[in-house]
């Protein structure tokens, strides 16, 4: 179900030079591994270029600490629209992430080269330029995004295949707060500030620093640089608790006595984990976003600082004409009815008055929610639940979910639980919940409250939807003009 949107590019003239501001389009899932590997990639693309219209390309490096983390959050579904809206064609990637103790160095790093050779190798198809691509990732895609930059053939690392031989070099590279120096990697006080000679040590290189340190220094972007590396911008929250700032700070100082172009952006009163813009969040520094656009304007798109004020200019002239259409973030729905169906996987959602119209997804997920009684409860059953945590140590229970498997999370008030169970007891029904960043087990004790209510989530398929179902939740990316639903949750 792969869409491809054609609509005349919009262009907006700022200081009598019209600059194209364009629509975003999205393909999902696409292999770009070899062959068995599950990991994959989401394109981002112009939707209305032009015959003649060639563009840079970005590869966008998730984080997660090289164990978690996925192509489609948040930080790079922001990232990826609003590039496209500038005339970028982007590739966010899953590449392989360590798990039970299991090592993804150098994978991990030579799947990031493998999606700039997927580029390349693509690039008549995409109407890009393969001789202008960029990357840039937060945390420990910031990290891989540095190494992209600066890990030339010299480290021995290029992929053979699937693609041969293809040029695995970029030409702008932006970090964002990720480690430089792995050996180094700071603890935090509460304001940001490093603690000296106090170290985090983390885990997906195989070995610890003590058994090989000359391992950890060969996986640091800092222990890389040479002349002809590209230009890299830094950007980076005084405030992080995650990673110290000291790594941005380090990395300049050694760019800077080589000789290679750089920026640097240390950011008060901002944290870890953070996009081009957060919606919602008026305290988000405006300043993020334009020095992104602008380094990859001046470096892959040769433009003067004038020429890339205007066109900056002329996005949020756009985006002020146009405010429905500028949000490039999760879309949620947690409530409203499918109103119309419009065909070719196109809805329109009625919540609340007003009307949205979403796409769904080439490989989306349709649930239904039947009603179902207390008699149905079993215990070890997995289940999500809705209500709140008590002062007691126990939760207030509203609604129960019956599931044949873990989708996700168990929503509780303010706190959120992966793989949920039920528990039969004497006094009546507690979960079971191993608690995010936890690896030891919880039991709650539940109280059922007098709205309490039980349904049974099922599988579906797309040629059940009907005109009238009710929404329980869609979730999926917002990505401008485009809202596309990866998963529907529905009732009668």
């Amino acid at each position: 179900m792969k869409r491809i949107a054609l609509i005349l590019c919009v262009c907006i003239a700022v200081l009598g030079k019209e600059w194209p501001i364009y629509k975003i389009g999205i393909q999902e899932n696409i292999p770009y591994l070899d062959e068995g590997r599950k990991e994959l990639l989401d394109l981002y693309y112009p939707a209305d270029a032009k015959p003649d219209d060639l563009f840079p390309g970005i590869v966008i490096i998730h984080g997660g600490g090289w164990t978690g983390g996925q192509r489609n959050a948040n930080r790079e579904i922001n990232i990826a629209s609003n590039l496209v809206r500038m005339g970028y064609v982007c590739v966010s990637i899953d590449y392989i992430l360590s798990k039970n103790r299991s090592p993804s160095w150098p994978r991990n790093f030579m799947d990031c080269k493998t999606a700039v050779q997927w580029l390349r190798v693509n690039a008549t198809k995409l109407k890009l330029n393969p001789a202008k691509i960029g990357c840039i990732g937060g945390s420990a895609g910031g990290h891989l995004s540095a190494l992209l930059a600066v890990g030339g053939k010299d480290m021995k690392l290029e992929p053979t295949t699937p693609y041969g031989a293809v040029d695995t070099s970029i030409q702008a590279g932006v970090n964002l707060y990720g480690i430089m120096e792995l050996g180094t990697w700071h603890f935090t006080k509460q304001d940001g500030t490093p603690i000296e000679d106090q170290f985090r040590r983390p885990g997906f290189l195989g070995k610890t620093y003590e058994e090989d340190p000359e391992l950890w220094k060969f996986a640091s972007p800092i222990n890389h640089l040479d002349k002809n590396d590209p230009p890299i911008l830094q950007i980076h929250g005084l405030g992080d608790l995650v990673v110290d700032w000291w790594q941005a700070r380090d990395m300049k100082k050694a760019l800077d006595e080589i000789g290679i172009e750089n920026e640097l952006m240390l950011v008060p009163g901002i944290g870890h984990t953070f996009a081009l813009q957060h919606p919602g969040n008026n305290n988000f520094p405006k300043e993020i976003r334009p020095a992104v656009i602008r380094f990859y304007d001046r470096h892959l798109k040769g433009l003067d600082e004038e020429a890339c004020k205007e066109r900056y200019a002329a996005l949020l002239d756009w985006e002020g004409k146009h405010p429905n259409d500028s949000t490039y973030w999760a879309l949620s729905l947690n409530s409203g009815v499918l109103a119309k169906d419009l065909g070719n996987g196109r809805w329109i959602v009625e919540q609340n008055g007003k009307e949205t119209e979403i796409q769904l997804g080439d490989q989306v997920i349709v649930m239904f929610e039947k009603p179902r009684t207390q008699a149905d409860m079993a215990d070890g059953m997995f289940v999500n639940g809705y209500g709140k945590r008590n002062d007691e140590a126990d939760i207030t229970l509203n609604k129960l979910v019956l599931l044949d498997k873990p989708y996700g999370r168990m929503a509780l008030g303010n706190v959120s639980f992966l793989n949920s169970t039920l528990k039969k007891t004497e006094d009546g029904w507690s979960v079971v919940t191993i608690r995010n960043g936890q690896k030891s087990k919880s039991t709650w004790p539940l109280k059922l409250s007098e709205q309490f209510k039980v349904y049974q989530r099922i599988p579906g398929k797309v040629d059940e939807l009907k005109v009238g179902m009710k929404i329980v939740q869609v979730e999926g990316k917002c990505a401008g003009e485009l809202r596309l639903a990866s998963t529907l949750i529905l009732t009668d």
